[in-house]
């Protein structure tokens, strides 16, 4: 029998959570459901230089399900951060995170505000509907947040 498994979210690592925190709660409009400092106990998290007994600061955000879609934000404290260069391309072994918002125009302009780096401001594109085939509009904005995590962020357009 297979077990009764759904993802409920995804963890990222930082470089600094706080900074996260702010682009992914007022950039992206997500709320915080949880924000302290976690302990890793042993090797439970493979983090590069990480052993137990090491402090991490965890923010997690959330959609509007309350049991599905959060996003974790997980910095190792007492190092300095590592710092990422903001990819140009994607590459296997990246991360995509797709959201829906209701303005992705209005996102735009959030995202730069809130440390995010724009890779493509909102255009539209179709893709055929699930169920149907039917053309199904959609606007997009495309960006790296602070860490240079892919977000795509879809606005279904009525029509």
């Amino acid at each position: 029998m297979i077990p009764d498994t759904y993802p409920k979210r995804i963890t990222l690592l930082v470089a600094d959570a706080a900074r996260s925190r702010r682009f992914y709660e007022h950039g992206l409009g997500l709320p915080v459901w949880y924000d302290d400092r976690v302990p890793v106990e042993g090797d439970r998290l493979p983090i590069r230089g990480v052993t137990g007994g090491t402090d991490t600061h965890l923010v997690i955000v959330q959609g509007k399900d309350a049991e599905v879609g959060m996003i974790g934000l997980l910095q190792v404290l007492g190092r300095p951060p590592a710092h990422r260069e903001v990819p140009r391309q994607l590459e296997v072994g990246d991360v995509v995170l797709v959201m829906t918002t209701r303005d992705a125009r209005a996102l735009a302009g959030l995202i730069q505000v809130y440390g995010g780096t724009l890779h493509k401001p909102p255009y539209e594109w179709q893709v055929p509907a699930q169920g149907t085939g039917r053309p199904k509009t959609i606007r997009t904005v495309a960006c790296f947040d602070p860490d240079g995590y892919f977000i795509e962020a879809n606005e279904y357009v009525a029509g």
